[in-house]
């Protein structure tokens, strides 16, 4: 299948959304998009910027290696951390976050269907991992190391890219 096959446009009045809830759940599309997450301006703009912070990183992971994500996110007293990873690679990754430098989480994540099943015409869906919730102050890291089990597969396949997402949010103080 060729690039420009794989690419489809669609205007203002077009199917353009019915498109997107076939490929991505309704809650991670932005509501500007007719879907639950928050709209596209607030993610661009950190959201509520009084409480709210959005830190994304596009990683890379090759195999057999590891590729860090250094002071992901500063935590500071009171602020709360989400950390989640968005991907449709067909090799694994183990997933740790680190606290300065000690551990605190380590998830392992792949594809729950078998990769041989998966060709240019069955592509695997985008999928999202929780990976933890934090609200410790300090420098967050995040480790993606490579768990392929896989000795051959296509290498036109989705493999090793992933989208590590924090959202920070900040505690409200309600004064009387």
């Amino acid at each position: 299948m060729t690039a420009a096959r794989k690419i489809e446009v669609y205007g203002v009045n077009d199917l353009g959304e019915d498109r997107l809830r076939e490929l991505i759940d309704v809650d991670e599309i932005p509501s500007d998009f007719g879907g639950s997450a928050p709209s596209t301006e607030q993610i661009t703009s950190g959201g509520d910027k009084d409480n709210d912070q959005w830190s994304v990183e596009v990683v890379h992971v090759k195999p057999r290696s590891k590729s860090v994500v250094s002071d992901f996110v500063v935590l500071k007293e009171g602020e709360q951390l989400s950390i989640q990873v968005y991907t449709r690679s067909i090799t694994g990754v183990a997933v740790s976050v680190f606290l300065d430098d000690s551990i605190v989480k380590k998830v392992d994540i792949s594809q729950a269907s078998s990769v041989s099943e998966f060709s240019l015409d069955n592509l695997p869906k985008p999928y999202c991992t929780e990976i933890c919730h934090v609200s410790d102050p300090g420098r967050y890291s995040v480790q993606l190391e490579d768990l392929r089990d896989v000795k051959s597969f296509n290498k036109r396949l989705p493999h090793g890219c992933f989208v590590v997402i924090g959202h920070t949010i900040r505690s409200v103080v309600i004064e009387n």
